[in-house]
């Protein structure tokens, strides 16, 4: 190989940029967001008083995903329930278990 070959490849290699190989995690890429910023997102987006409600406390769980997972309160009547989990249900349970035993 010619001398004024392997400089011109020399040169091409100090003038290319080099491109990083690994990719930035997501949370680099936003500025520190506090519990509390979450907290107020997921009030703004999803409170529904009475329905889906979140505490000014609320637990938060950040994930590596770039969020975080908030805790927050579901409202279930018992007319969505129906008769499954009623205290009757319970009560034929323990009576069918004390026959057995018996």
């Amino acid at each position: 190989m010619a001398k004024t070959e392997r400089n011109d490849r020399d040169i091409e290699k100090l003038l290319t940029p080099t491109v990083p190989r690994k990719k930035p995690r997501p949370a680099r890429l936003w500025p520190k967001i506090t519990n509390r910023a979450y907290v107020e997102a997921a009030k703004l987006l999803h409170h529904d008083e009475g329905t889906l409600e979140v505490d000014d406390n609320a637990a938060v769980s950040r994930s590596s995903d770039g969020g975080a997972y908030i805790q927050a309160w579901v409202w279930v009547g018992n007319e969505d329930v129906g008769n499954q989990g009623s205290a009757a249900d319970d009560n034929r349970a323990e009576e069918r278990a004390e026959e057995k035993a018996s």
